[in-house]
């Protein structure tokens, strides 16, 4: 406790690194879900602009590549044993690991949104606050209709904190059916979500009551599962969806949200030398 803080800070970072909390059956019969470790991705178009790396993140984990999120930052651990050693490092150390965690939602027996509406409901506002890095899988029908509640209860509790999202797309009628090709959709209120090509029209509701408002959103990554687009198109649909999202921000300010294209790198990973 002699040492500087910032010094303090680097050393609860690192316990924090390597003890991390394991995955767990919460239940006899109940499967852990299909996560074991963060999914790495790649940029599908180096055309688009460079956004610089994230300066939210100790150096150790910030992404090489400065067109993507950091593939290295924790992945939904909490440990929380140092953080009741003393009122003091609780003081100092209790926002660590929800600034440097990314917390992952995937559809399971139920889908991303709704739980990740239950943990970040949970918590309290300044761990809110503190929430910075999120990865979610969500079928294109949470996002349609004349009120998609959910979607935009989310983004209200996500307002304050969020600096980066990975988020998953999917066109699918549900959590257990596979995905469906885009012109497979039944109806012009499961395909309205997805149309954000013509600029003239208002904003998609998910868009206009949910992303925009995220008033701290930096880095936005975009994987679409759409059987029927090809890459190009993907590429677009992002760029057209930046558009959207930097037309009512405040460019004298420099906030701007930079929208990425990304599909999973499934390439075997690379040795370590």
């Amino acid at each position: 406790m002699t040492l500087p803080l910032e010094i303090r800070l680097i050393i609860y970072y690192r316990i924090i690194r390597l003890c991390p909390r394991g995955h767990t059956l919460l239940e006899l019969w109940h499967p852990i879900p299909p996560v074991s470790r963060p999914c790495l991705f790649r940029i599908l178009s180096r055309t688009m602009r460079p956004r610089g790396s994230d300066a939210d993140a100790p150096r150790e984990e910030r992404c090489d590549d400065p067109c993507l999120l950091s593939p290295n930052r924790p992945f939904c651990g909490l440990p929380t044993s140092l953080l009741v050693c003393s009122r003091q490092i609780y003081e100092e150390a209790r926002s660590i690991p929800f600034i440097n965690n990314e917390f992952v939602f995937v559809g399971w027996f139920s889908s991303g949104l709704s739980i990740a509406i239950a943990l970040t409901g949970s918590l309290t506002e300044w761990q809110r606050s503190f929430f910075r890095f999120a990865r979610l899988e969500i079928s294109v029908k949470c996002l349609g209709g004349s009120e998609p509640q959910q979607w935009m209860i989310l983004c209200k509790l996500w307002s304050q904190g969020l600096r980066g999202l990975r988020l998953t797309i999917r066109v699918k009628d549900g959590v257990w059916q596979p995905v469906i090709s885009f012109a497979g959709l039944d109806s012009s209120v499961d395909e309205e979500p997805m149309d954000v090509f013509d600029n003239t029209k208002s904003f998609p509701m998910w868009i206009q009551d949910g992303l925009l408002q995220l008033q701290h959103l930096k880095w936005l990554e975009v994987e679409l599962e759409v059987v029927d687009w090809d890459d190009d198109k993907k590429i677009r649909w992002c760029a057209a969806l930046e558009e959207m999202l930097n037309s009512h921000r405040d460019m004298a300010s420099g906030h701007r949200v930079s929208v990425n294209p990304v599909e999973r790198d499934v390439s075997p990973p690379r040795k370590m030398i």
